[in-house]
């Protein structure tokens, strides 16, 4: 329970701050919401692959550190760490390569293709920053250490992201449907900070095995 609650609240917090975003891009307007599905939906298909390999790769770590094998250990990391950054950049290459046939695919309305083309940009670089926060969430789980990225999700999405993009986009914005990429760009913020905290600690237990 010490180790399982804080992922599934982590989880939570997680898929809850995208759903509230999907509720405030909402008041921005119809192509606003269409044009941000297209992009999540879109990122949702690397996302799944992504935490597979993560959860696998933290298992392999996991048996690892029960046998005291530090080589284990750094081959298993290695690899997860190969495979995700391979699917990111298979996403990047494909969202920055054919955005057109991936918004066809949805729609073929002029506004929701203009909006969704930049946000599917914004994607692809959210992607590869993900990747880092995947991978090191997984091999802090490995090492039963899941509080911390609990802490770190609630700070950068909950504490700076979510807020920050209300401020941008609606308070401060003009209500129109481009409040949608502000979104986009502090949920990208949030996203880094969380991977920098994450790696950083991440360095801090590797380094334990030197």
């Amino acid at each position: 329970l010490v180790v399982g609650f804080p992922v599934g609240l982590t989880f939570f917090l997680e898929t809850g701050v995208f759903s509230v975003i999907t509720l405030l891009i909402a008041t921005l307007g119809d192509a606003a919401v269409a044009a941000h599905q297209i992009a999540i939906n879109v990122w949702d298909v690397f996302y799944i692959p992504m935490i597979s390999v993560g959860s696998a790769m933290a298992t392999r770590m996991g048996h690892a550190i029960g046998a005291q094998n530090a080589h284990g250990v750094r081959m298993a990391l290695w690899v997860g760490a190969a495979l995700s950054t391979l699917i990111g950049l298979l996403a990047m290459s494909l969202l920055l390569l054919f955005p057109d046939a991936i918004i066809g695919a949805y729609t073929q309305s002029e506004d929701i293709r203009e909006l969704a083309l930049r946000l599917l940009r914004l994607a692809a670089l959210f992607i590869m920053i993900d990747v880092v926060q995947i991978v090191g969430s997984f091999v802090l789980r490995a090492y039963k250490e899941t509080r911390f990225p609990f802490i770190v999700v609630t700070l950068s999405y909950w504490g700076l992201a979510l807020p920050l993009g209300y401020l941008l986009a609606i308070h401060w914005g003009s209500g129109s449907p481009e409040g949608t990429v502000d979104f986009w760009y502090t949920t990208i913020l949030g996203i880094a900070v969380a991977a920098a905290l994450i790696t950083w600690r991440v360095r801090r237990i590797l380094r334990s095995l030197d």
